[in-house]
């Protein structure tokens, strides 16, 4: 059975299209379907029109902290993964709040110390709480600071332990190559625990010194490079071309995250890479690629 591939918006803000020009364009390109989107009259009507499936959903629950009757009804109908994103009043400040006392140094992370992903669990399993009652899952999406090591683990395993177990990871390999670790060494001591990914281009790895890590390379025979490189101008210019140049084989890291249980698969474009800048041309060379590592 084929596996499906879709689409985050957040790929096509260089052309800043309308919701229902994104869903055009991400099936003219021949994705199954969009990550996100809540559960709107309009967003589910533009789905239907645009024959296409969604996946982690946005949904507020109840003052009550309840999710109503005629949202789980439509999640039965609509959602393809069961993962959601509930919407918390002040969780976007809490997460903000983290980053401020980082000093991340430019790269993004929600939290970076073994106190901070502590707090970061007790705040997520919050909304997995929630989720839980209704057979629900809720997921995180990491970026590079997350892979710092403290107390003898990266603050992603300690965040994750003290997390419920419906709480999964959308595992963003770009970030964690950017961060220096190997996705598939990581994603294989969390069976059952990686709910989704976020497939990104990523043509380099930087030294952990530079992220002040303690984060280990991968083996040199997968590519990655020792080189230091400074801090502000990878971010910056954030190297990531062709999907066929990343650093590590998507074929492999595909099939590794299968062999841990995550299904659901997304691309995500940061920077354009081809000349002149044009994203529908190069997401359509992503998709290409990656549809050939699937299956």
């Amino acid at each position: 059975m084929a596996t499906d591939l879709y689409l985050t918006a957040y790929s096509l803000k260089s052309i800043n299209p309308s919701v229902e020009d994104g869903m055009r364009i991400a099936k003219e390109i021949g994705f199954d379907g969009m990550e996100g989107g809540s559960l709107t009259e309009e967003y589910l009507g533009l789905l239907e029109k645009y024959d296409l499936k969604c996946v982690n959903f946005s949904v507020t629950p109840t003052d009550s902290g309840e999710i109503r009757d005629e949202d789980l009804k439509l999640l039965e109908k609509y959602s393809s993964n069961r993962l959601v994103s509930i919407r918390m009043g002040d969780m976007s400040e809490f997460f903000k709040m983290l980053r401020a006392g980082g000093g991340y140094k430019g790269i993004p992370g929600a939290f970076g110390t073994f106190q901070d992903a502590i707090k970061a669990a007790e705040k997520a399993n919050e909304a997995a709480a929630i989720a839980a009652k209704y057979g629900l899952k809720t997921f995180y999406h990491n970026h590079t600071h997350e892979y710092r090591v403290d107390h003898g683990e990266y603050v992603m395993d300690t965040y994750l332990r003290h997390c419920l177990e419906n709480h999964v990871m959308e595992i963003d390999v770009g970030w964690v190559l950017t961060a220096g670790v190997d996705p598939i060494y990581w994603m294989q001591r969390w069976p059952g625990r990686i709910g989704c990914m976020h497939i990104k281009s990523c043509n380099w790895a930087l030294n952990p010194e530079a992220l002040g890590m303690s984060c280990p390379v991968p083996p040199l025979e997968v590519g990655i490079s020792k080189d230091q490189q400074d801090i502000q101008q990878a971010y910056a210019e954030g190297p990531q071309g062709p999907m066929e140049k990343t650093i590590m084989s998507w074929r492999d890291i595909i099939a590794a995250a299968k062999g841990v249980g995550c299904d659901t698969f997304i691309i995500e474009r940061e920077r354009i890479y081809n000349d002149p800048q044009d994203i529908i041309a190069c997401l359509q060379a992503d998709h290409d690629h990656i549809r050939t590592c699937l299956d």
